[in-house]
């Protein structure tokens, strides 16, 4: 069964336009900027923004979910799950997690040890199809 959302400001690669957009499979099978298919079964957005996901380059938030606060660091499994949620939250689809590395402001997060284990638990949260987002 096809996902109809209709009645929808659609930002496009070179403009915003009314209109419905329909998705099989997860995937866009077709947009409708003229709202030809306005009489169609579907979600009526009334209007709303419908933007395509957003890709994130260089995101320097994920230690701040593994260590929240000085001396205390989280699960980095949970810390990945738990940040993919917030990117997701959003609108942030791709996410390119940069981490640091050295005594910069004398973080323990920057240590080569937390540095390990934070790389092992977005590993193990992607491997395990925990994390939503690329």
């Amino acid at each position: 069964m096809d996902l109809v959302l209709k009645n929808a400001n659609l930002i496009l690669g070179d403009e915003v336009v009314r209109g419905d957009i329909a998705v099989r499979e997860g995937v866009i099978a077709a947009i409708d900027p003229s709202l030809r298919s306005s009489d169609s079964i579907g979600e009526d957005l009334d209007g709303d923004f419908l933007a395509p996901g957003i890709v994130d380059l260089h995101t320097d938030s994920l230690e701040k979910y593994f260590f929240p606060r000085p001396g205390i660091d989280w699960n980095p499994v949970s810390a990945a799950i738990t940040h993919d949620g917030a990117c997701l939250s959003v609108g942030v689809t791709t996410v390119f997690d940069s981490l640091s590395l050295g005594s910069f402001g004398h973080s323990e997060s920057r240590s080569t040890e937390n540095l390990d284990r934070l790389v092992a638990g977005l590993m193990s949260a992607r491997d395990a199809g925990a994390l939503l987002a690329d």
